[in-house]
């Protein structure tokens, strides 16, 4: 092809190694769990989602009358998410089913509240939306799980591994 002045000849890409709510270990270690309804608002794939008490609805706040459902996922059997906003088009629309997992090794976002995102750094969530955060000590909007940190480039809002079964970090994938 001619080398058009004014006109683009190539273009690099930089891939992600993937995207929040993609499992990240091997399969047994991959545990959903099926039959959850998004309540209203849908649910965040990527996020923590809690479960409604007495019923089967799920979602990113956690209430008073709510237990941790676990990771929502990013997978092929998801009906639809909505496609209509680019900050939301990982929502999963109320009255569909997520597919969720409370135990494995996921990619997520990590946000960095205080300190630095590191491996093996306990992991939060927020209360309002499940979105992870690391560095929280006393903070009232936070709760804590039983993740932890396992792969990161150290940047904030980068795609970080996270896990409650893994207990060792090797060679990174990121």
């Amino acid at each position: 092809m001619a080398n058009i002045p004014g006109v683009q000849q190539s273009a690099t890409l930089t891939l992600l190694i993937g995207m929040p709510g993609d499992w990240a270990g091997a399969p047994e270690q991959y545990l959903p769990t099926q039959g959850f309804i998004a309540d209203v608002g849908g649910v965040i794939i990527g996020n923590v989602c809690w479960g409604v008490d007495g019923t089967n609805l799920v979602t990113n706040a956690k209430g008073s009358n709510t237990q941790l459902a676990g990771v929502v996922m990013r997978r092929s059997s998801t009906v639809k998410w909505n496609t209509d906003d680019v900050d939301t088009n990982l929502v999963i629309d109320e009255s569909r089913s997520p597919e969720v997992c409370r135990n494995g090794t996921f990619m997520v976002k990590v946000a960095i509240v205080a300190g630095s995102l590191a491996v093996g750094k306990a992991l939060f969530v927020h209360d309002t939306d499940g979105s992870f955060a690391v560095g929280v000590t006393v903070e009232p909007n936070y709760t804590a799980t039983d993740y932890i940190v396992t792969e990161t480039t150290g940047s904030a809002n980068d795609i970080c591994v996270i896990s409650n079964t893994q207990t060792f970090t090797g060679a990174s994938i990121l």
